[in-house]
């Protein structure tokens, strides 16, 4: 939708990070990125470790791997 989007392009996190309040993103985007913000400090994972993000009913639908799901089992 024309209306909706401007533009689609990769956005590193530090870009996103600066932009973020200057009123380039969606309310709803901002506080989705919060929300994964949140996540990504709750279940860490190495670096280089993948996390895939899929679509679905409620963010974030993770598919975890397996050093995320052991660090998860360590803190509880």
């Amino acid at each position: 939708n024309p209306d909706e989007i401007t533009e689609v392009r990769y956005w590193r996190p530090v870009d996103i990070e600066k932009s973020l309040g200057l009123g380039l993103f969606t309310p709803n985007f901002e506080e989705e990125w919060a929300m994964y913000k949140r996540w990504c400090r709750r279940y860490p994972s190495r670096t280089g470790s993948p996390v895939a993000l899929c679509a679905g009913d409620s963010f974030p639908d993770l598919i975890q791997t397996q050093d995320v799901l052991t660090n998860k089992e360590a803190i509880e």
